[in-house]
């Protein structure tokens, strides 16, 4: 009896003593708690989708175009118009083409280049400055209208298309995006970059 006593008692402490080793191996293998997400990538995708063709930059034009025809017979002389030439144009980023990471302390966003998407002519505000006529043409020019109109138009897209205004455009479409992200996960770092496919 006595030595069967003595194999419980003995069983008993070498069943505690592995139950602190378990314990004690435990503690040290979990160590510190992973943080979740403040936000997830279906989250944010979810917010900018609303945004896909986001307009972020109205660009004003104004200046001077002019066009020439001849007449049909050299006595007919040359026709000439000037046009005082004032257009718009817009820059958009298409939010659809985001890429998205994230993490416990950090968002990074990859956008699309903003892309020049509208250019006109403003015909309320563009006046006709000069406008003369050849001898005997009758009004026949109809062929100076368009290109006068489509020199016009082109000046309106090239001085849009400036490097400085895309530049803008970039920076007006961060600020929109940091501050969209940041409404939702506030604390996080925002990190907006340019290239996605």
């Amino acid at each position: 009896p006595m030595k069967l006593s003595g194999l419980v008692v003995l069983a008993v402490l070498v069943l505690g003593v592995s139950a602190v080793l378990t314990e004690g191996c435990s503690r040290r293998s979990s160590g510190p708690a992973r943080q979740p997400p403040r936000i997830t990538v279906d989250t944010i995708v979810a917010a900018l989708e609303p945004m896909r063709d986001l307009t972020t930059l109205r660009t004003n034009v104004s200046g001077v175009v002019s066009a020439t025809q001849e007449g049909e017979y050299f006595w007919q002389g040359t026709s000439k118009m000037v046009l005082l030439v004032n257009g718009s144009a817009l820059y958009s980023v298409d939010l659809e083409r985001a890429e998205v990471e994230a993490d416990a302390e950090r968002v990074s966003v990859s956008l699309p280049e903003p892309e020049l998407t509208a250019v006109w002519v403003d015909m309320e505000r563009t006046r006709v400055w000069e406008r003369t006529a050849g001898r005997f043409m009758n009004g026949n020019d109809t062929e100076l209208d368009t290109a006068v109109w489509r020199a016009a138009q082109g000046l309106v897209h090239e001085s849009a298309s400036q490097a400085d205004n895309a530049e803008e455009a970039r920076v007006q479409t961060e600020r929109v995006v940091r501050d969209l992200v940041e409404q939702l996960a506030p604390g996080v770092t925002v990190n907006v970059t340019w290239g996605a496919a």
